[in-house]
């Protein structure tokens, strides 16, 4: 590979899943992503329901999405547009090899 790839995950509330797909499929420079439904658990309870406090999780969508490193910013900022403040949480890590078999 000789651009700088990396795999950008997305954390969100499982209600944002839809809107974050149609926007993510409206992108025409993306060639494609990964979600899964996750369990998020977490020391910090302020900010969870009464049921999540009871079942001790947050039900979380989770994007994976591989891109260039100079596209991560553009990306980031067309989800923060349609997303509550405070309600994505991500992180970025080098790709290092990439094929298939």
């Amino acid at each position: 590979m000789h651009e700088d790839y990396v795999l950008t995950s997305i954390l969100l509330p499982l209600k944002a899943k839809e809107e974050v797909v149609d926007r993510l499929m409206s992108t025409d420079w993306l060639s494609g992503f990964t979600l899964r439904n996750i369990e998020g658990h977490s020391r910090g309870h302020a900010n969870l329901s009464i049921r999540e406090q009871v079942q001790g999780y947050r039900q979380l969508v989770q994007f994976d999405i591989m891109l260039k490193e100079t596209e991560v910013s553009e990306l980031l900022a067309r989800l923060a547009g349609i997303l509550q403040p405070g309600s994505m949480r991500y992180w970025v890590v080098p790709v290092t090899a990439s094929g298939h078999i």
